[in-house]
């Protein structure tokens, strides 16, 4: 028997310790593992039998990471939507080093000498004996109730006093809980009457399903694309939000069949690069499980034609879905969906799991990672489970859709367009008896582990007013969807064709999981972060019919006619009193309601009429998006009279010039943008400088000055000041000379690694970046560092720079055309493609918030900008050195080394020095304002 126990800790004192001084060690009775409801003791466990152990540690610096998440999501802040990278966030919010090195010194002073660090864990690996004498604990066989067995501690384990305030949880001490998938078999079926579904716009190249899987559905299940056209993702895709550039990552806990992904892939003419990356040696076999791999990387990759999907598979063990979640959020990608869970109340025998899985989500956060998770389909009933003897039906949520960084998904059945009630099979019912035959409903409730955010309203009737609110948003789940899986012939017959229908939050919590990976990709900076507190900030906007739909509404199953209900509810077992109903707004039975695609994209600004004019006119906007957003006319904010999610008439502000047109909401900020001119637009301005610094202007452009051959090193490049006209000069040796422009800096003096190659201003211009030829950012005045490639590999030189006006962030571009984008969006490049001459320079579209490159051959690539015109054809005297677009961004000039300059599109000729005896050749060229 241990001595020295104290009930408040469990403190323990080594033999001979001197009485009265402190412990070096206790046992954390927070770190103590439960056994399992229903769990049997069947004996000791094997002393050589492998464990692996994660010893989670806390942030460093945990009030700073809550600061920065608050300032993230708060559209006020000049932080909001500035996302982190992994390396970022580890530097500033990671385990110090000093942490690390003591739970690692620690482990292996008692003999855990097999460990590695990944992010906030440190890892540790031995047979039973060794981690339980490291431990001070012995483990025990048991046998759950559902028929598997598995493992517990005895107690807590000993840890070091000076470790245990710093750590999170140690996962591993109990592999008694087993993660459930959320799918139902052919729930629900939809409603009689109508089917037809919304018609396609033909030029939207949107998913269909084949023959086959159209046949299977019939009038009875849906096709997923029928459910995605539904809730408007072919608006999305119309506007070429596919999700392309997106990874969403999908965690499972039984492996995926390449074969069924292919065969639903090819039915649906579908080409998604679909991906698995095998955790902790893969997933536990499972044919459920498998059903559920299948399904979520079918609906993910329907709903998001154009993303990646990788899935993440991994042993069904709180070490695996651990270790599974942290490689989603170091490998960063945009979207990450899971359609397993357990209840918050069994996690209890995992001490410590939902606070280390918490710890991951708020670096998924910001990172901008959006995570979607099911909500359950036990209803209000998370517990339950009609194959165990005296089930549980007391009122519980699930985790990970507990977590208030993850949005919850749950569950509606989706009878016909516009007929949507809340999902419970046993609505109506007077007792348990529909429940204990395998009803099911769309989980919700209130957590006893999570607080309620400070952006989640309080739901009517909620007895808990501090409690976080489960689900945030539904979308179908009680109605079957057809998807593919060969263990599950179709009608009973094994064959080549084996579809099967399937309902759950399975498929809920990927679909909507799509739905963000395409808007991801219309937003600027390419993330749309965590997405729950957006849903519910647009909801305070009354923004139901454009953004989202409400659900008011249950269907009651018991008599012999299905009636729909209002209130409906998702008291599964008939035991709670309908405790979670449906309301007006956000509820605890569907949250906010279900998706409208259309609405909740970043506003995306397609088309004005007029295009032209003067301030205090209307204009009508056409897009994505707009009910709620800001639009501005350059920096400058318009009135909006009237919107909806398509259409909006502003007011235009005072402004002069040619302005970009663009839209941000709570959501983000749209990529696509407008161009409106002010009378007085002038496309026939423009500056060119040589190497020796010598300024020549033409087009009525006004001579500032010029540094006349007095420079350190060759000029390389020119940036105009948009602010005063003015224009600043840099050198290959990082000097800036500034002319009715004001000097923020430089790096002459400063050792260089690389030679200084492009310089680009700010729009405001209040400050410039220099880039260097291995990608090195130096950023002076306002100009923000947001990363570079000084540290990486390049196949070849950085050659330019351009500024993206509307994201303040910045291309870098190489001279094989490669593109490195930093807080701006990355619609593509030439690094894959040969080149008959290497790129020289680029240039932002202001209008359409693309780019255009330029070869030395005066070649151009274009990338969601328009195509003018180019020189690749044309014998030069000179090659081609530079590039500049017009100020409405509908049209370009380039300049030769000779000094010799071409116009295409809008952009109007007004001379060049073409032909004439230079002293210096020619380097760059500038607008004029």
């Amino acid at each position: 028997m241990l001595s020295g126990a104290t009930l408040a800790g469990l403190e323990v004192a080594p033999v001979g310790a001197t009485a009265g001084a402190p412990a070096p060690e206790i046992r954390p009775a927070a770190f103590a593992p439960s056994i399992p409801r229903g769990a049997t003791r069947v004996g000791q466990l094997s002393s050589s039998q492998p464990l692996t152990i994660e010893v989670v540690l806390e942030s460093s610096h945990p009030s700073d990471l809550a600061a920065l998440l608050a300032a993230q999501y708060d559209p006020s802040s000049p932080r909001y939507s500035q996302w982190l990278t992994p390396s970022d966030f580890s530097r500033a919010f990671g385990p110090s080093a000093a942490q690390v090195a003591a739970a690692t010194a620690w482990l292996h002073a008692k003999g855990l000498t097999h460990t590695s660090v990944d992010g906030f864990a440190v890892r540790a690996t031995g047979n039973a004996q060794t981690v339980g004498g490291a431990l001070g604990v012995s483990f025990s066989r048991y046998t759950l109730g559902d028929g598997t067995t598995g493992y517990a501690a005895s107690s807590a384990p000993l840890v070091p006093r000076a470790l245990a305030g710093g750590i999170t949880s140690i996962v591993g001490l109990s592999d008694t809980v087993r993660f459930s998938n959320r799918l139902v078999l052919a729930p629900g079926r939809r409603a009689s009457g109508p089917q037809s579904v919304p018609g396609l716009n033909p030029n939207v190249n949107a998913p269909k399903a084949c023959a086959n899987a159209r046949n299977y559905a019939g009038s009875q299940f849906w096709t997923p694309n029928q459910v995605g056209n539904l809730y408007g993702v072919n608006d999305l895709f119309s506007h070429g939000m596919t999700g392309q550039g997106k990874t969403i990552g999908l965690l499972e806990l039984a492996p995926s069949r390449a074969a069924d992904t292919n065969h639903f892939l090819a039915c649906f003419g579908l080409h998604n690069q679909v991906a698995v990356r095998k955790i902790d040696g893969g997933a536990t076999p499972s044919e459920f499980g498998t059903l559920e791999a299948d399904i979520d990387i079918q609906e993910a990759a329907v709903q998001a034609p154009g993303a990646a999907v990788r899935s993440y598979e991994a042993p069904n063990n709180g070490v695996g879905e651990y270790d599974a979640y942290n490689r989603m959020v170091h490998d960063n990608v945009a979207v990450i969906s899971t359609s397993w869970g357990r209840c918050e109340s069994a996690l209890d025998a995992a001490p410590g799991f939902i606070s280390a899985l918490h710890v991951l989500f708020q670096q998924a956060a910001a990172q901008g990672q959006s995570v979607f998770a099911a909500s359950g389909d036990k209803g209000s009933e998370d517990c339950y489970d009609s194959a165990v003897p005296s089930p549980d039906k007391s009122l519980q949520v699930d985790n990970p859709a507990d977590d208030p960084l993850v949005t919850g998904v749950g569950g509606t059945s989706l009878g016909a367009p516009g007929l949507e009630p809340v999902w419970n099979d046993c609505e109506g019912e007077a007792d348990s008896t529909c429940a204990a035959g395998d009803g099911d409903a769309g989980g919700g409730g209130l957590s006893t582990h999570f607080a309620r955010p400070s952006w989640q309203p309080l739901a009517a009737g909620a007895p808990c007013a501090t409690c976080r609110g489960v689900p945030d948003i539904s979308a179908n789940a009680g109605v079957a969807e057809a998807f593919f899986d060969s263990d599950f012939p179709t009608n009973g017959d094994p064959g080549p064709d084996n579809w099967v229908a399937v309902g759950g939050t399975s498929i809920a919590a990927p679909k909507l999981a799509g739905i963000v990976a395409d808007i991801a990709s219309g937003c600027i900076g390419g993330r749309v972060g965590d997405f729950a507190p957006k849903i519910n900030a647009l909801s305070k906007k009354k923004v139901y019919g454009t953004a989202l739909a409400d659900v008011t509404t249950g269907l009651d199953l018991s008599g012999m006619n299905p009636q729909l209900v209002t209130p409906g509810n998702n008291d599964l077992t008939r035991n709670n009193a309908d405790k979670y109903k449906t309301a007006k707004g956000f509820d605890l039975a569907t949250g906010a309601g279900v998706p409208i695609a259309r609405g909740l994209s970043c506003p995306q600004i397609t088309s004005l009429s007029p295009t032209r004019g003067k301030a205090g006119m209307h204009v009508t906007i056409h897009g994505l998006g707009l009910e709620r957003a800001t639009i501005k006319f350059g920096s400058k904010p318009a009135h909006v009279v009237s919107a909806n999610a398509t259409t909006a008439t502003v007011i235009v502000p005072a402004g002069k010039g040619a302005v970009n047109v663009s839209g941000s909401s709570l959501i983000g900020a749209g990529s696509r943008h407008a161009l409106f001119d002010y009378p007085g637009a002038d496309s026939a301005s423009y500056r060119t400088v040589a190497a020796d610094g010598s300024v020549f202007n033409f087009g009525g452009a006004h001579f500032y000055g010029s540094p006349g051959g007095s420079t350190t090193a060759p000029i390389i490049g020119m940036a105009v000041d948009h602010a005063t006209g003015g224009y600043w000069l840099a050198s290959s040796d990082g000097n800036v000379y500034n002319f009715n422009a004001p000097y923020l800096g430089s790096t002459q003096g400063a050792p260089l690694n690389q030679p200084i190659v492009g310089i680009a201003g700010t729009a405001s211009g209040d400050g410039y970046w220099l880039v260097a030829r291995d990608g090195g950012i130096f950023a002076f005045g306002n100009a923000r560092y947001l990363g570079s490639t000084g540290g990486i590999h390049l196949n070849k030189p950085i050659v330019g720079i351009a500024a993206d006006a509307t994201t303040g962030g910045y291309w870098l571009v190489a001279s094989d055309g490669g593109i490195f984008a930093f807080h701006a969006p990355f619609f593509g490049s030439t690094g894959a493609i040969h080149l008959n001459q290497p790129i020289v320079g680029m240039v932002d579209d202001a209008a359409t918030g693309g780019y255009w490159l330029v070869a030395s051959d005066g070649g151009i690539f274009s990338f969601h900008a328009p195509f003018y015109g180019s020189t690749g054809a044309i014998h030069l005297n000179q090659p081609i050195v530079g590039m500049v677009a017009t100020g409405d961004a509908h049209g370009y000039w380039f300049v030769a080394r000779d000094g010799g300059v071409f116009a295409f599109g809008d952009a109007r000729f007004a001379g060049s020095e073409g032909g004439a005896a230079l002293s210096s050749p020619t380097v760059a060229m500038a607008t004029a304002h």
